[in-house]
């Protein structure tokens, strides 16, 4: 649907696609929206796919929205994918939501996938947000993942959201992943967000990943957060990572914070690790919180890790906190560890609690960094019931 200027105040420019089965060996499955210029005061920018039911191997499901540009005061900007079923061995799912510039004042701009059930094995299942430049005050920019059930042997479950602008004053930024279930054998299952400018005023910029169980022996579990720079006064920067279930033998779990600049005078700045579980037999469970630049006058910057149950034989539990810069006058710089410990039926003497420089090389994509090594001071941590005690690496703190 390519070259489409319109104006309909009042109204909604819809693009619905539903209720298919389909058979398309080799082949693809494409939804295409761009080159789009709208504007719809006090109505809708609808794209929905929906009850899709679907067999391409060696093919593509693709859903490619680009290049539009609109503005919806007082109204929505709406990506929704749902109930769909799909087998496609050696392909891919792809969702991409790219070069969009939108003013949506009261309004809001979502990008909603959820009750996906997927086979895809040696393939990947990808949900790309990128090059998207609004304007929101009093709104919400969200990106909703939930409800997910795939199989993908050998491939990739993949969320990116990069290179993002946005003013949300007195709004939110959220992205939303959540109820996911799969099977990723040698693959990785990851959720990157880098790259991201905001204005929230007296708003929110919050991060979840909560309620996910998978199995992804060999592979590795990615959160990573990065190159972020935020003005978010009396509001909140908020990662939460919690509910975790896993089970990733030779492979990693890993939630890396870095290199992120905000300004939240009267906010907080936020990191909370809690509830996992999770068996990584000859693997690692790293949590990095590195290189912030924070300015919090009368808030708080708090990294909170808790309640983490790890079985990690022969393996490492890394926690990493270095090159943290914080001004934050009358206010709190909290870092808070909490019921950290090993499963009954570990041995606790062959845990490591060491940072291993070699994880972030293993990193794919532009997230390869080298972390230059300084001067290191430990400090102990309890392994909780084992009575067992250990240290976590401090690095200029």
């Amino acid at each position: 649907m390519p070259n489409i200027g319109c104006s309909i105040p009042g109204g909604a420019f819809d693009i619905l696609v539903s209720n298919i089965g389909c058979s398309i060996p080799g082949g693809a499955f494409d939804t295409l929206v761009s080159n789009i210029g709208c504007s719809i005061p006090g109505g809708a920018f609808d794209i929905l796919v929906y009850t899709i039911s679907c067999s391409i191997p060696g093919g593509a499901f693709d859903i490619l929205v680009y290049t539009i540009s609109c503005s919806i005061p007082g109204g929505a900007f709406d990506t929704l994918v749902s109930n769909i079923g799909c087998s496609i061995p050696g392909g891919a799912f792809d969702i991409l939501v790219s070069n969009i510039s939108c003013s949506i004042p009261g309004g809001a701009f979502d990008i909603l996938v959820s009750n996906i059930s997927c086979s895809i094995p040696g393939g990947a299942f990808d949900i790309l947000v990128y090059n998207i430049g609004c304007s929101i005050p009093g709104g919400a920019f969200d990106t909703l993942v939930s409800n997910i059930g795939c199989s993908i042997p050998s491939g990739a479950f993949d969320i990116l959201v990069s290179n993002i602008s946005c003013n949300i004053p007195g709004g939110a930024f959220d992205i939303l992943v959540y109820n996911i279930g799969r099977s990723i054998p040698g693959g990785a299952f990851d959720t990157l967000v880098s790259n991201i400018g905001c204005s929230i005023p007296g708003g929110a910029f919050d991060i979840l990943v909560s309620n996910i169980s998978c199995s992804i022996p060999g592979g590795a579990f990615d959160i990573l957060m990065s190159n972020i720079g935020c003005s978010i006064p009396g509001g909140a920067f908020d990662i939460l990572v919690s509910n975790i279930g896993c089970s990733i033998p030779g492979g990693a779990f890993d939630t890396l914070v870095y290199t992120i600049s905000c300004s939240i005078p009267g906010g907080a700045f936020d990191t909370l690790v809690s509830n996992i579980g999770c068996s990584i037999p000859g693997g690692a469970f790293d949590i990095l919180v590195s290189n912030i630049s924070s300015s919090i006058p009368g808030g708080a910057f708090d990294t909170l890790m808790s309640n983490i149950g790890s079985s990690i034989p022969g393996g490492a539990f890394d926690i990493l906190k270095s090159n943290i810069g914080s001004s934050n006058p009358g206010g709190a710089f909290d870092i808070l560890m909490p019921r950290v410990f090993c499963k009954h039926r570990m041995r606790c003497k062959t845990l490591t609690l060491r940072w291993d420089l070699v994880k972030i090389n293993r990193l794919k994509r532009s997230l390869r960094q080298a972390f230059p090594e300084t001067e290191k001071k430990t400090q102990p941590i309890d392994c909780g019931e084992s009575g067992v005690r250990g240290h976590v690496t401090s690095i200029n703190r």
